[in-house]
């Protein structure tokens, strides 16, 4: 199961005070290839989660960066609770998702970062 298409799950809604200069977008198809081949390579991995497990929390880390921008931990209240939602399946607490929720969230803004400081 691929989260590339989260729209089909409700996320959380924020006030929008995020300036359009300072938007994140993301190929949410890319993303999830991307994650499909990296997890397990990452710190918080562990052997007994799979793919499926999460999928998910990368979904949540990259729309929600893209559509709530600013600091990952001004947002992480939303983040929980989309996650929640759309977790599914998945076997990860939030504090287990949390790490991976982040390193989507990081990898968008990285992405980003280069393009903001030459507006």
């Amino acid at each position: 199961m691929a989260f590339a298409d989260s729209s089909e799950y409700e996320l959380e809604d924020l006030v929008d005070e995020t300036p359009q200069k300072n938007r994140r977008s993301y190929n949410a198809g890319a993303e999830d290839r991307h994650w499909a081949q990296a997890h397990w390579k990452e710190p918080y991995f562990r052997a007994d989660y799979d793919y499926e497990d999460y999928a998910p929390a990368y979904c949540v880390g990259y729309s929600g960066c893209a559509q709530y921008g600013g600091p990952f931990d001004e947002a992480e209240t939303s983040l929980c609770a989309n996650w929640l939602r759309i977790k599914g399946d998945s076997r990860l607490s939030w504090d287990e998702a949390r790490p991976a929720v982040r390193a989507a969230w990081l990898r968008i803004e990285m992405a980003v970062l280069p393009l903001l400081s030459f507006q």
